[in-house]
């Protein structure tokens, strides 16, 4: 797992560096008033194989969640509350989560939808997708991934980010 937080701790060093002096990032409009948001974890993906057991996933997520707080100048903090089986984005359920969803996202390999009341941000959830334009996305969960393979942790770091209140550069 060393490997995985040195690849989290770069990509989060990166991503805040990139912030203040290239403007990688720009703010969606909304803050957790709290400088927390909790978070549930569907620990789903299939291919065991590659994505890793559901407590593998489940630590990797963990892990990128935690990036934010220990790898970057953020004074925020995902709080993780458990496990869920909802796979479907749902902004007035109340439940922030992260999941696996065998929905195809067109031109994403993931998403995430964030509300908010005002500039009040009140929940989040993130799906991973199965498909990108009707091409499978196969999922690397512990280890580094292989050619073709996305890494569950790289993503989800990226779009933690977005649950947070960034967005990409126009």
């Amino acid at each position: 797992m060393s490997r995985l937080l040195v690849r989290l701790a770069l990509a989060a060093v990166l991503l805040a560096a990139a912030g203040r002096e290239a403007s990688a990032f720009v703010l969606i409009g909304v803050e957790w008033p709290a400088r927390s948001a909790g978070y549930r974890v569907n620990a789903n993906f299939p291919d065991a194989a590659r994505a890793g057991t559901a407590a593998e996933q489940l630590e990797i997520i963990q892990c990128a969640a935690k990036a934010w707080r220990d790898q970057t100048r953020a004074r925020f903090e995902f709080l993780y509350q458990g496990t869920t089986t909802k796979t479907t984005f749902n902004e007035n359920d109340g439940v922030n989560i992260v999941a696996w969803s065998n929905a195809d996202g067109g031109d994403a390999l993931a998403a995430t939808l964030i509300a908010g009341i005002g500039n009040v941000a009140t929940s989040f959830d993130i799906l991973f997708f199965n498909k990108t334009n009707t091409v499978t996305n196969n999922w690397s969960g512990p280890g580094e991934p292989a050619s073709g393979e996305f890494d569950i942790a790289g993503v989800a770091v990226h779009e933690l980010g977005h649950a947070l209140g960034l967005d990409h550069t126009p």
